[in-house]
């Protein structure tokens, strides 16, 4: 059975609208971060925020186009946003980089060739030290609330 919800469209078309305009204003986010004129810079990655003032202008404006649109087929659609909730989105990260971060463990990395063996221990000591340290980092912003989304009524 199709289920109907909204104006004429099944329920599996709304999730459709929903999860795609979710990851669009998702990145939209970013896009306004740089638009403000900040950047990230860790020891391993940094972004360049090389736009210049007149160009962060136009990106704010930009987007402000792009969500004028997806407010109007959010209200077309009868769409709720997705709220999400940060410390599950960190779990998620957390849990996802777990089996790349193993994988830098030299029985892992013999692939590559191998290893002196005194620098395999050295190397997996300070592999697992991370792998440890960044899998920590989900359980220091757990609430123990197992919900990852927040329902609250619409703006």
């Amino acid at each position: 059975m199709n289920e109907r919800s909204g104006p004429g469209i099944s329920s599996a078309h709304r999730t459709a609208y929903a999860s795609m305009l979710g990851l669009l204003d998702e990145a939209l986010c970013e896009f306004e971060r740089w638009g403000a004129g900040q950047s990230a810079k860790g020891v391993m990655y940094e972004e360049i925020n090389d736009l210049t003032p007149a160009k962060q202008k136009e990106l704010l404006a930009g987007i402000r186009a792009v969500r004028k649109t997806i407010r109007l087929l959010r209200d077309k659609l009868g769409l709720r946003p997705e709220r999400s909730v940060v410390s599950h989105k960190v779990w998620v990260v957390c849990s996802g980089y777990w089996e790349s971060l193993v994988e830098l463990e030299s029985a892992h990395m013999k692939r590559y060739g191998p290893l002196p063996p005194a620098l395999a221990r050295e190397l997996d000591a300070l592999a697992t030290r991370v792998n440890t340290q960044f899998q920590a980092l989900s359980t220091k912003v757990r609430s123990g609330e197992p919900s990852p989304r927040v329902e609250e009524d619409d703006e």
